[in-house]
């Protein structure tokens, strides 16, 4: 595998988590990207969120005294309101370009790290593997969930 900066920097980061067993590292990706493909249509730089109807939508630039990471947060906290049963589930962690590892864990462990995934500066995918639900946190600063 071959490792970004940033992979080795989130690997730091979470090494306590993954000696826990709390993260577990997926080194190939691939057929994650696949099943995403499968429900949600991809375009040019991401997933092509005018084909396809989402739950929720934040723009995290309008407020920019606000640091982005801190918006995420909240707007998850939104997204666990009215989908509390996502909490137990297990999720994927993809990069499309800075990062080329995955992190599987679930979402409730996810709420306590998410800050360290958000400050890369690339699409970022949460992908539910059982609901088939994404989170999507674009370049841009758009958060979608659908």
């Amino acid at each position: 595998m071959n490792m970004t900066e940033y992979d080795i920097e989130l690997l730091n980061e979470l090494n306590k988590e993954i000696e826990k067993g709390v993260v577990k590292i997926l080194e190939n990706t691939d057929s994650f990207f696949d099943d995403i493909e499968r429900w949600y249509p991809i375009g040019f730089s991401g997933v092509d969120w005018s084909k396809k109807e989402y739950i929720f939508f934040f723009d995290l630039n309008e407020d920019s005294k606000v640091l982005v990471s801190q918006k995420v947060g909240e707007y998850l906290q939104q997204i666990i309101e009215k989908f509390p049963e996502l909490l137990d589930e297990n999720l994927i962690v993809l990069g499309d370009g800075l990062t080329n590892l995955g992190f599987e864990m679930k979402l409730i462990d996810f709420m306590k790290i998410n800050k360290l995934f958000f400050v890369i500066p690339q699409h970022t995918y949460i992908w539910f593997t059982e609901t088939k639900k994404l989170i999507n946190l674009t370049f841009e600063g758009e958060l979608y969930f659908g």
